[in-house]
């Protein structure tokens, strides 16, 4: 045996944006995968007494925001789920990643994103080598 035995670990952090319940799991297992689920909700204005601080996301500000990710033991990221809605009320966004494992792509990460603006939703799908980490 080993004097490193490898375990499972899980660490949650909470609270950690301003006027947001906010939350974050990174979990671990005992292969050296680790898989992160984040999430970010805007309190409204009732509940808060008080216009609630912006949340900022790249050039916009947005209401909720949820991550998924799942990264192998080599620090290579396989899966990517991840969901953002804006502050006009208007707009989502979705995106969803994955490694293929069988067929022509095998290796290559497929992409969906879907956009929600005004009530019209627009899909569109590709494969890349490498998970998109951008911003929507």
């Amino acid at each position: 045996m080993s004097d490193e035995k490898k375990k499972r670990t899980r660490k949650v952090t909470k609270n950690y944006v301003a006027d947001a319940k906010s939350k974050k799991v990174v979990k671990t297992n005992k292969k050296g995968s680790t898989k992160t689920k984040e999430k970010v909700n805007q309190y409204n204005e009732g509940y808060l007494g008080r216009k609630a601080k912006d949340i900022p996301y790249g050039n916009k500000n947005i209401w909720e925001k949820k991550l998924k990710t799942k990264t192998n033991k080599e620090g290579v990221q396989t899966k990517r789920k991840e969901k953002i809605v804006f502050d006009n009320g208007n707009q989502m966004t979705k995106r969803n990643q994955r490694t293929i494992k069988f067929g022509r792509n095998k290796g290559k990460v497929k992409t969906r994103t879907v956009s929600y603006n005004r009530g019209s939703r627009s899909v569109s799908k590709g494969y890349s080598n490498a998970v998109d980490k951008s911003k929507l």
